[in-house]
């Protein structure tokens, strides 16, 4: 098997605004090893969150293509990309997107709905590695932000996906908070294997990663 579990090349996004192209992202090259965590970083407007986006299935590109274990996610039909996410991507969102109505330990179960190989014993083990085994039965609001980040975490890593994709998950949280969660995303990557993807603005945060790339100006460079 291929040790790339993520392939991109020649990744372009454009807008047009009046007579001008802006280039989001601008020709992008990218191979992110099978368990490796990697970390973008760049400042606002940089085109990290929309090369995430483009990565991850969730927007289209102007041309390039995006292979995930081998698979052009561009080249898939609607039905197709949605069970693909479902099953083979983990999210983390810089705004938590719990649902309101529902508890933490709903909120992380609404990811494993119809997935014939939810195990429980997984899930104890995250939620005890993540600390929140005894803030499962709250509802968002009765979280700290850092408790219902990590639910979040929680919830991208139930149905064991091939990557997760995390996108300033950090950016609503404290210091203190903010390293808390690199240290468990870290340590969930050697935990459980899991593959890491970060776009995140503070560039002493992206250190903790095995591989470092800085983006401005929709232009990708590595920098370790």
């Amino acid at each position: 098997m291929d040790k790339n579990i993520l392939e991109c090349s020649s990744l372009t996004k454009t807008f047009t605004q009046g007579e001008n192209i802006i280039y989001a992202v601008n020709s992008c090259n990218l191979k992110i090893e099978s368990g490796s965590f990697t970390a973008i970083y760049g400042a606002s407007g940089s085109g990290k969150t929309t090369l995430l986006h483009l990565l991850s299935a969730l927007d289209n590109p102007t041309s390039g293509n995006v292979f995930i274990n081998g698979k052009d996610i561009h080249k898939m039909n609607d039905a197709d990309v949605s069970k693909f996410r479902k099953n083979e991507i983990g999210f983390i969102f810089q705004n938590f997107n719990l649902l309101p109505i529902l508890t933490a330990e709903e909120n992380i179960m609404m990811a494993a709905a119809s997935n014939p190989s939810f195990s429980k014993i997984y899930f104890d083990e995250i939620c005890e590695h993540l600390g929140i085994k005894n803030r499962l039965h709250h509802m968002p609001h009765e979280l700290s932000g850092g408790q219902q980040q990590r639910t979040a975490v929680a919830r991208a890593l139930i149905n064991r996906p091939k990557i997760v994709f995390a996108d300033e998950p950090t950016g609503n949280l404290d210091r203190k908070s903010a390293s808390e969660l690199i240290a468990l995303l870290s340590s969930s990557n050697k935990s459980f294997g899991q593959t890491i993807l970060m776009v995140t603005h503070d560039v002493s945060i992206s250190e903790t990663a095995d591989t470092v790339y800085n983006m401005e100006d929709g232009v990708l460079t590595r920098i370790k």
